[in-house]
């Protein structure tokens, strides 16, 4: 612990020790102990959770979905706040969708009361990536959100 001696209620030196020490080489209420505030807590960010996905094979675990291009891909999601749905929340944001290769799609999310059906046609096939970083790298900070990455393989048809 931290303490504080004393001497006529003003503060002279600050030490290191324990209790029984402060006791045994301090007259009481010559000294006092330092209570350290608590760390903050780090904000918890609104959770984008994926709810359902049509047009796909959607495996939840291993946060894969695996569909052909061509076929239109629809990823049902709720934003969470506290593990509900925050239905207060009506507003779009870009989802940024990633090729391996370092191509780089955008698609649309319109949220209404917290949920948001997102969807998107692939054109091409490959392997892609939808990350919390990025959906986040362009929205103040206030914004943003935490979202399990997701990868998307893309067959050709």
């Amino acid at each position: 612990m931290i303490y504080e001696i004393l001497e006529n209620e003003v503060v002279i030196n600050t030490i290191l020790a324990d209790l029984p020490f402060m006791v045994a080489h301090y007259p009481l209420g010559n000294y006092r102990e330092v209570v350290q505030p608590e760390p903050p807590t780090p904000p918890v960010l609104p959770e984008l959770v994926i709810i359902s996905v049509t047009g796909a094979i959607y495996d939840a675990a291993k946060h894969e979905i695996t569909t052909t291009e061509g076929t239109a891909i629809t990823v049902n999601t709720e934003i969470h706040v506290g593990g509900v749905i925050y239905t207060p929340f009506t507003g779009t944001f870009r989802v940024p969708v990633v090729a391996t290769d370092g191509r780089e799609k955008v698609v649309l999310a319109n949220v209404v009361s917290g949920a948001a059906a997102i969807t998107w046609t692939p054109k091409d096939s490959g392997i892609w990536e939808i990350t919390q970083a990025r959906i986040n790298r362009d929205i103040p900070e206030v914004q943003h959100l935490s979202f399990a990455d997701i990868k998307l393989f893309v067959l050709e048809a």
